[in-house]
């Protein structure tokens, strides 16, 4: 099986040429077919490191991560492609995940991938994965918002193998107005609306790069703001904010149960303040009316 490789990109250098040695090594070089990079206006020496890494460079046709997974769909020329992200370091067993084209209606399949720092927030997505890991192998014992929300974890762009020819027939990627937060949630709708599948692998765990908790945070904040269009397109039944006010006061209680059970104390605080931003940045999507 040949496969072309794409990645959007945008002042990456802080982790892209770690990231692109760990591509080259996961991906069997017999299995190959192109690799291309759609650049979005870096600054630093982006360009230059993927060259060196043997990367062929393109323009992004637009903003953002749509228009530049778009932009890289254009060049696909082999029956399956992967796409990656700058700050994502592949599982040396990655390539495992390719098992699953062999079932029926795969449009998608991707793995896992947890922070590497700060500790406690590595070890909180372990504690995430393993809940979404339970609530699917015993769908019945829980609420279809449960459901709804284990069904579509991990679902993300960063790691992940399509068949070329059901991206293209379902019309590529979404275009979202923020520039890419949410594209993955929205093709995830898209390839189930018609009736292909999008599998992850739990057992394929894939490191994100992190600067900080800083760096954390702020993407965050940044994801949440697509909230007001994720729960038009998805959710059957409207999420209010007051309803999301509940879980966020519970959340320092909540923070000390997972602490305890995963022996990291600076869960204390961290889950705490990603629910609190995550909120702050849903209340900043309704104020600046983002929608479809």
């Amino acid at each position: 099986m040949k496969v072309d490789l794409v990645m959007w990109t945008k002042d990456g250098s802080r982790t892209l040429d770690v990231v692109l040695k760990r591509i080259n090594a996961v991906v069997p070089s017999q299995c190959i077919n192109h690799r291309f990079i759609v650049d979005d206006g870096s600054r630093d020496n982006t360009v230059e490191i993927a060259k060196a890494n043997g990367w062929d460079c393109l323009k992004n046709e637009g903003k953002g991560i749509s228009d530049g997974a778009n932009t890289a769909l254009k060049h696909v020329e082999t029956e399956y492609f992967c796409s990656f992200e700058q700050d994502l370091l592949l599982s040396p067993d990655w390539w495992h995940i390719t098992n699953h084209l062999n079932k029926k209606n795969i449009a998608a399949v991707t793995g896992i991938r947890l922070a590497d720092k700060p500790s406690g927030l590595r070890k909180l997505q372990q504690y995430t994965t393993k809940q979404y890991c339970k609530i699917i192998n015993n769908p019945t014992k829980y609420s279809s918002g449960k459901l709804l929300e284990a069904n579509s974890y991990g679902m993300f762009l960063d790691n992940t193998i399509y068949s070329t020819k059901i991206l293209r027939q379902i019309g590529g990627f979404p275009k979202l107005p923020n520039y890419g937060s949410g594209t993955d949630s929205i093709l995830m709708k898209k390839i189930k609306d018609n009736n292909f599948t999008w599998v992850v692998d739990f057992t394929v765990i894939s490191t994100h790069l992190r600067a900080s908790l800083r760096n954390e945070i702020s993407h965050c904040l940044w994801c949440s703001k697509t909230f007001p269009i994720l729960n038009q397109y998805l959710y059957s039944q409207s999420i209010t904010l007051a309803s999301l006010v509940p879980r966020l006061m519970y959340s320092p209680i909540r923070a000390l149960e997972i602490a305890v059970k995963m022996k990291e104390p600076n869960i204390t605080y961290i889950y705490p303040l990603m629910r609190f931003t995550s909120f702050k940045g849903i209340c900043k999507g309704y104020q600046e009316g983002i929608a479809l």
